[in-house]
């Protein structure tokens, strides 16, 4: 091919690239929503909603204390890109969210918080300093560990995507309605795996798994951190462990970000089988969405309290 040639077929080439891009065109194909949600378990319930209309990146990583997170300039970077933020709530990212909101300089990021609409559960009484630990005035933010609690969240993922993209308005409704339609169908057999241990002593390391537990109809009779975010003090361990050996407390439920030592600990002590579990989606392999999530912890819990007994 001449120099002519070769200089005429790449103008045509640029002309064809150029023309995917422009506004109406047909090969244009529909823009996805660009969604950031501040952990991967709210952003797994914002695929399963918004499906190939969205565009999801959680800031957190899966096995990341989405408590302590750093504000990064990469961070900023991605929202300001973004139609919408999905968040927990609750002060659950009261640490570090509000700079990144800040640093992103996106006027039009719509905020969308998921506790909208939860039974908040673990409302402190009284006044609430620092010297109490790292301690939600507002209640416990881990509701997502309950998951009848992912149809409320749903809903209002379902509405805010509606308003960002309403020409999708149908689409979003559709895959809402199959969400809860799931959701409805899986409840019963995840109910049935944890019933014959409904009242059963167990332990939890922070208060990640409130909502769940009380789903579950587990008792929680203590934690190991005597303050939340702070490491226990070495006099509340041997009143765990007392607490262990006199009430026979069958399991520790905790994540699997925190440091196992106080486990590791008891479970030498006391023979206490200690359960980590992913707090989130992505946590472990196999647990690529939401349902997939619940799926793993009720089996790893049931089976645990079984093994136990």
């Amino acid at each position: 091919m001449n120099s002519q040639n070769r200089m005429r077929a790449v103008g045509l080439a640029f002309i064809a690239a150029a023309l995917l891009w422009l506004p109406g065109s047909p090969a244009t194909a529909h823009a996805a929503v660009s969604v950031v949600a501040t952990t991967p378990e709210l952003a797994a319930l914002v695929r399963e909603v918004g499906g190939d209309s969205v565009e999801v990146t959680a800031i957190a990583k899966p096995l990341q204390d989405p408590h302590y997170l750093d504000a990064k300039p990469s961070h900023m970077v991605t929202l300001n890109r973004a139609d919408a933020l999905f968040f927990t709530g609750l002060e659950l990212e009261v640490g570090w969210l509000p700079l990144l909101i800040q640093g992103a300089r996106n006027p039009d990021l719509m905020l969308v918080d998921l506790s909208e609409g939860i039974s908040v559960l673990g409302k402190p009484a009284g006044s609430v300093s620092r010297a109490s630990g790292d301690v939600h005035p507002l209640g416990n933010p881990h509701y997502w560990a309950d998951p009848r609690n992912g149809a409320i969240m749903a809903s209002t993922i379902a509405s805010a995507l509606k308003r960002a993209d309403p020409d999708h308005a149908a689409d979003y409704d559709r895959r809402l309605i199959a969400f809860r339609d799931k959701l409805q169908a899986k409840l019963p057999g995840w109910e049935g795996k944890l019933a014959p241990y409904k009242g059963t002593a167990v332990l939890d390391y922070h208060t990640t798994w409130l909502y769940f537990t009380q789903w579950a109809g587990l008792n929680v009779v203590n934690q190991i951190e005597d303050k939340p975010g702070i490491p226990p003090a070495p006099g509340h361990v041997q009143t765990v462990m007392a607490q262990i050996k006199r009430d026979k407390v069958r399991l520790l439920i905790q994540t699997n970000y925190v440091d196992p030592k106080v486990g590791d600990f008891l479970n030498r002590r006391t023979g206490i089988r200690v359960l980590a579990l992913p707090a989130t989606v992505e946590g472990e392999p196999g647990i690529k969405t939401w349902f997939d999530f619940f799926d793993q912890i009720v089996a790893r819990v049931a089976d645990a309290l079984r093994q136990s007994a």
